[in-house]
């Protein structure tokens, strides 16, 4: 049974009308929702309890984006209307999103201004300050030249923390943490981390765990035209004084990239994950913060082209992996339990992509439940929209799997994403 959805018409609980945005229908299989429904190019969403808050980043008119917040039950029922979160302006890019017991916490970046805008939300989604709040991105006291990334997450006692990767010239580091209050102020607290080479610092993806560390790991990219190893994924730490650990690089394959990170924790168990492209193929390889150099276990068809792997745990060493693939573009869900001193993984629950031949990308995957989860992503078709589903990964539990293979597979062929062959 599948339901029409009608994207312009508004309804009480749904969201404000939008400019520009063509009178469209959508036909979506059953259990498959927009959070936001109309032309929405990328969001984020946290868990809160049962229920779910979405960050989106609307297309207004041919010239304006914006970001809304909105919360809903975990099967789409509206719960709190839409609220902008920037005022217009510049075009934004992003969101980020946190929650802590208090307060709800959108981060934002304004097209190539080197700050992070935040606006902090009460439970009900009322704003409890403006959105003209940024944090100023800094290195030796001047602004980067650009924010290629950004992430917020809830640390202890109502606290966030931002964590950006950017570009500055002549700096020692490429990813920044600053340290907020439960107001959404910068405390002081700035970590820098990274390496300086002829890479550039691009995806990031962190996490705070029990005893206060903030969990961090980047994509550390290079030019495709003159280097084999197109992307190497680094992990870090941060305690809550600031101090950053020493730095950790997940591999060193010859001729494979590491890319895509994610971040989960909860309890005693932080995992990475992220994707090993081979150029034949790519899989999903994942291992434990605290050893991110051991693969625990690969996941993802072995003649695959797999990508873009986003964690989220429902208990201490229980929970749940989403990630894509092409040729065709897919969604995969599976639950993963660790079992002893390994991890084993399910089945693998393939998401209907609702339009053809679009581009998929995951904007999350959140715990709302045990063993269910509420996965959101965005679909690049003539008009981009993000949807969203429900997933219970209970009736599939994760099964023992092979130790993993060797990751030294010589490259056959550009990998996801690569500019075309290089004339320089």
């Amino acid at each position: 049974m599948k339901a029409l959805v009608l994207v312009a018409a508004a309804v009480a609980c749904g969201p404000s009308p939008r400019e520009a945005v063509p009178p469209d229908a959508v036909e979506l299989p059953a259990g498959i929702w927009e959070p936001d429904p109309g032309a929405v190019l990328g969001g984020a969403l946290v868990a809160d309890g049962s229920d779910v808050w979405f960050a989106t980043n609307r297309q207004i008119s041919a010239t304006e984006l914006g970001v809304w917040l909105t919360k809903q039950t975990s099967s789409g029922e509206p719960l709190i209307r839409p609220t902008r979160a920037d005022t217009p302006g510049l075009p934004v890019v992003g969101p980020a999103i946190a929650k802590s017991d208090a307060s709800v916490v959108v981060a934002f970046r304004r097209g190539n201004v080197p700050q992070v805008d935040l606006r902090v939300f009460d439970g009900t989604g009322s704003p409890l300050r403006s959105a003209d709040h940024r944090i100023p991105i800094q290195v030796d006291g001047r602004d980067v030249d650009r924010i290629n990334d950004l992430r917020v997450v809830a640390g202890p006692g109502g606290s966030f923390d931002v964590v950006a990767t950017f570009a500055q010239a002549g700096a020692l580091s490429e990813v920044t943490r600053v340290g907020l209050d439960t107001a959404g102020d910068p405390t002081g607290a700035v970590s820098l981390m990274g390496i300086t080479d002829e890479g550039n610092a691009v995806a990031v993806a962190a996490a705070v765990a029990a005893d206060g560390q903030l969990l961090i790991a980047w994509d550390h990219r290079y030019d495709v035209c003159t280097s084999a190893k197109t992307s190497l994924t680094l992990a870090d730490s941060v305690d809550e004084a600031g101090g950053v650990a020493p730095q950790r690089t997940v591999l060193d394959v010859p001729n494979t990239s590491e890319l895509e990170p994610s971040i989960a924790v909860l309890g005693a168990s932080a995992y990475v994950a992220w994707a090993s492209d081979f150029g034949v193929r790519s899989t999903i390889a994942l291992a434990r913060h605290t050893d991110v150099s051991t693969v625990v276990t690969e996941i993802g068809a072995a003649d695959a082209r797999n990508h873009a792997p986003v964690l989220a745990l429902t208990e201490p060493g229980r929970g749940a992996i989403a990630w894509t693939t092409d040729d065709p573009f897919e969604l995969h869900v599976a639950g993963l339990r660790e079992v002893g001193t390994g991890i084993v993984v399910g089945t693998s629950h393939t998401v209907p992509v609702v339009g053809s031949g679009s581009f998929v990308t995951i904007s999350g995957l959140v715990a709302v439940g045990a063993d269910r989860y509420v996965l959101a992503w965005t679909e690049s078709g003539t008009l981009p929209r993000m949807f969203a589903t429900a997933i219970d990964v209970s009736a599939d539990p994760p099964r023992e799997t092979p130790p993993p293979r060797s990751l030294d597979v010589p490259p056959a062929r550009m990998r996801r994403g690569a500019r075309p062959p290089c004339s320089h």
